[in-house]
């Protein structure tokens, strides 16, 4: 009954944030006009690798650079059942792809679009986890199915520190 019931305000909590988001353009346009935005989009796994997390990326990096925006996908040389066996540098679509082992460094960008958590004690996420605490960049936050899994207390705890200090964040269904 407990956890209907916590799962229930945590949803209503969740809608009301869905319905506070802003686009990112309202959010940003006051740093520079929308057309020259850089965006980097920070996830552990990305094409090839096919899940929902990095298609969603992928067509969204996609759609930016479309839209005139410089886009760069930091991520792992991973896939689900292989380490560091991808390119450490592509481009598909006009969206570059920096990928790396372990963790994960931006610079020069107008705003962090960061995507998931993975695995939570990773090298990956607790260099993702300083940033939202501690970065000066704006940051975007898709949790994708991050904090729908139930977890130990202290990490609800880091998760929802680290959504209080995004500037935005962007659920990709009512569960999130």
């Amino acid at each position: 009954m407990k956890s209907e019931i916590a799962r229930g305000l945590r949803e209503r909590w969740l809608l009301k944030r869905v319905e506070d988001l802003t686009t990112l353009s309202s959010l940003f346009s006051g740093n520079k006009p929308l057309k020259e935005m850089k965006i980097a989009m920070v996830t552990p796994l990305f094409y090839p690798v096919t899940g929902g997390t990095e298609v969603h990326v992928l067509n969204l990096s996609r759609a930016l650079a479309k839209l005139g925006h410089e886009v760069e996908v930091h991520t792992t040389s991973n896939t689900y059942t292989e380490r560091d066996v991808l390119p450490r540098y592509e481009e598909l679509d006009g969206v570059k792809v920096i990928r790396d082992p372990a963790t994960w460094s931006v610079e020069d960008v107008d705003v962090v679009h960061i995507h998931n958590f993975y695995k939570m004690f990773s090298r990956w996420n607790l260099k993702t986890l300083y940033f939202g605490y501690f970065g000066r960049l704006p940051k975007v936050f898709t949790p994708h199915h991050s904090f729908v899994t139930e977890r130990p207390l202290p990490v609800r705890l880091l998760q929802r520190e680290f959504v209080k200090r995004v500037d935005r964040w962007i659920a990709v269904s009512k569960w999130e």
